[in-house]
């Protein structure tokens, strides 16, 4: 018997075959069968793959629900905090500044809106004093409008007065 090289099969869910050629004892040619059945291989290799999905699956649920709650409170409180000052900037109201610590663009967005109600503050305020001088302005217009007025009706009168008696 020429040297044959042993052949393996391996059928991955069932069964592991070897096949070995051989010599017995007495000399004639022979082969050494090695037979393995893989259920509980495949039962363990089962739970294995079970376990890792189901803790893939745990952890993912896990990161998703620690992701939904940072951006909430990163994301969330803050968008709401804008958005009741947009409300309130909208209906005149320019005081209590957002006290928004971020350092984010939310941060930045909030540090600008501030600084844009005490701009609008400023501008409200001297629109206020504009508007109140154009008011004495005209009243002091009026005033003059109604001496000049006397004034043409006293020199009316005096005119017609004096006239006869010359």
């Amino acid at each position: 018997l020429s040297r044959v090289e042993p052949v393996f099969e391996l059928d991955v869910w069932r069964t592991a075959e070897t096949w070995m050629p051989t010599r017995l004892p007495d000399g004639s040619p022979g082969v050494l069968w090695i037979h393995e059945n893989l259920a509980a291989e495949n039962e363990a290799l089962n739970g294995i793959v079970t376990t890792h999905a189901l803790n893939a699956g745990s952890l993912a649920l896990l990161w998703a629900l620690v992701a939904i709650g940072l951006g909430a409170i990163v994301v969330g409180r803050p968008m709401r905090a804008l958005a009741e000052k947009a409300r309130l900037v909208s209906t005149g109201d320019y005081s209590q500044p957002l006290q928004i610590q971020q350092t984010d663009e939310i941060g930045t967005l909030a540090r600008e809106m501030n600084h844009m109600c005490d701009e609008l503050a400023a501008a409200s305020t001297r629109l206020q004093r504009e508007q109140q001088e154009r008011e004495a302005a005209l009243g002091a217009l009026r005033h003059a409008d109604r001496l000049a007025t006397v004034g043409k009706l006293a020199s009316g009168m005096a005119h017609e007065i004096g006239a006869p008696l010359q």
